[in-house]
């Protein structure tokens, strides 16, 4: 391919013609004018990437539309952004499902799926499988197999669509099975755009809908405070915003900090954090670590027991654990307590009514 650059532009007389002038004047020779050159074969930067159709966007919310069930939309947001590591989970009215995804040597892998992913965990060292979902070249024809012996292949390239961005190129990538078809479309700064699922008695789509920038994923935390006045455990909802990257650590341990009036104790004072969170599905057992003076030093004895029972309720149930085990920097807390059994662990109550 041949670029012309123009370093002066010809039609520029007048200019050339005072420098002719006062090359003669002042008798000095003048340089040759290049007017224009040829430049031939010059490097071309790849055009696209796996990122441009599968970009990956922090606290950004994209909303699908089900044909089959039309007023139950579709959400997907990041979880987690771990360098070539990235973890999404996918909502459907009460079903939340996480799947991570690896992306090395020119291709995007899928490697797991978390079913039922009701709370944010960080499965991003999980590995299940290894699907390529996108590869290097985007080349109509490219195809490779998937780990279900079902064909992938990219059938169509450059193709516009019209978005709420406007309009953007995008590619199709089709996979079959033996008794199914699926195809994707993915778009520039969207990244998936469709879902067309065929089998020989029926279809099903998943459009694109919208998607929402500076837009943390909510939800919804029970907490078990303790009544001052009262002495009972009392349950209070609170909503809370999940930005890209934050683990639950962190929005608990703000949560637990603060109580909604001056009725509840406060579980963790102001200075504390949660230092680890741990979940051994196994044995349904969490395991917590908490920083040094978590409990306010003014709390008598029997309000510190009445804060443990109330931070493990809080933590177990958010964590569907059976039990809860409570280090401080490492250590084995030091509350003598009926509350722990010969493990060290605390039960988690179902109820307190």
């Amino acid at each position: 391919m041949q670029v012309k650059k123009k370093v002066i532009i010809g039609s520029v007389i007048v200019l050339a013609f005072l420098l002719i002038t006062w090359a003669v004047i002042m008798r000095k020779p003048i340089k040759d004018i290049i007017i224009e050159e040829e430049i031939t074969d010059l490097p071309q930067k790849p055009r696209v990437s796996l990122d441009t159709y599968m970009p990956i966007i922090k606290d950004t919310m994209w909303i699908y539309e089900d044909s089959t069930t039309p007023y139950v939309p579709i959400s997907v947001w990041v979880d987690f952004i771990k360098d070539n590591i990235i973890q999404i989970r996918f909502k459907q009215g009460d079903k939340i499902t996480a799947k991570v995804f690896i992306e090395e040597e020119e291709a995007i892998y899928e490697v797991a799926t978390v079913e039922d992913a009701t709370i944010k965990q960080d499965y991003t060292t999980l590995r299940q499988y290894n699907n390529i979902i996108m590869k290097l070249p985007i080349e109509v024809g490219s195809s490779w197999i998937m780990s279900d012996h079902s064909i992938r292949t990219i059938t169509q390239t450059d193709e516009v669509y019209e978005t709420e961005l406007g309009e953007q190129t995008g590619i199709e990538m089709t996979t079959r099975h033996e008794d199914y078809t699926i195809t994707e479309t993915f778009v520039e700064k969207i990244g998936l755009y469709s879902i067309k699922y065929e089998t020989p008695q029926k279809t099903r789509t998943i459009q694109f809908s919208e998607m929402i920038s500076n837009k943390p994923q909510e939800e919804v935390v029970e907490l078990y405070l303790m009544n001052k006045a009262t002495g009972k455990m009392e349950t209070v909802f609170e909503k809370v915003a999940v930005m890209t990257n934050e683990e639950p650590k962190h929005f608990l341990t703000d949560l637990l900090k603060k109580a909604p009036n001056e009725d509840y104790l406060i579980d963790i004072s102001n200075g504390a954090i949660i230092n680890k969170l741990f979940l051994d599905e196994e044995e349904a057992c969490l395991y917590v670590e908490m920083s040094e003076d978590f409990i306010d030093p003014q709390y008598s004895k029997t309000e510190e027991e009445k804060i443990i029972t109330s931070l493990v309720n809080t933590l177990g149930h958010y964590y569907n654990a059976e039990y809860v085990v409570m280090t401080v920097e490492g250590e084995a807390y030091p509350l003598k307590s009926p509350l722990n059994d010969i493990n060290g662990r605390i039960k988690v109550k179902d109820s307190f009514y």
